[in-house]
């Protein structure tokens, strides 16, 4: 298990997760060209983290309490942050900052070291006010 974030290259600088999804460290340039090519999105391949889902962070009846489920964290490129916001219409990509929001606070699944993958800083007064709407309109994890 990793004990320190990923270096982001320069230029990288929002950290995106795909929830449930693996490629593997070993296909981690293949994933990189993919998005480039499919979607003309230049990303940096970040890390998987596996995750336990238990019963207290599920919060809906569902077959995969108690199962593991690995997360992609990738980071993009600050030129092609636009394009994600068109590509997470089509596939489940979410901002690591709305990731954490949404669960950290309530379950902790995530090393605390993952906040520092966050590009705001959660003490801005207006981001508060974001997170709060947020927290009240959680998703369920499963």
């Amino acid at each position: 298990m990793r004990t320190q974030n990923v270096k982001r290259k320069s230029g990288f600088t929002q950290v995106c997760v795909m929830e449930g999804m693996a490629v593997g460290f070993n296909d981690a340039r293949n994933f990189e060209l993919l998005m480039y090519e499919r979607f003309n999105v230049r990303v940096q391949y970040l890390e998987e983290i596996t995750i336990l889902l238990s019963e207290d962070v599920c919060t809906e009846s569902s077959e995969h309490k108690n199962s593991l489920r690995s997360d992609l964290f990738f980071a993009v490129h600050k030129e092609d942050i636009h394009f994600v916001n068109v590509l997470k219409q089509k596939i489940d990509i979410r901002w690591v900052e709305d990731v954490l929001w949404n669960v950290n606070y309530h379950h902790e699944i995530y090393p605390r070291r993952v906040f520092g993958y966050m590009s705001w800083d959660p003490n801005e007064p207006e981001r508060n006010k974001i997170e709060n709407l947020r927290l009240r309109q959680r998703t369920p994890l499963c």
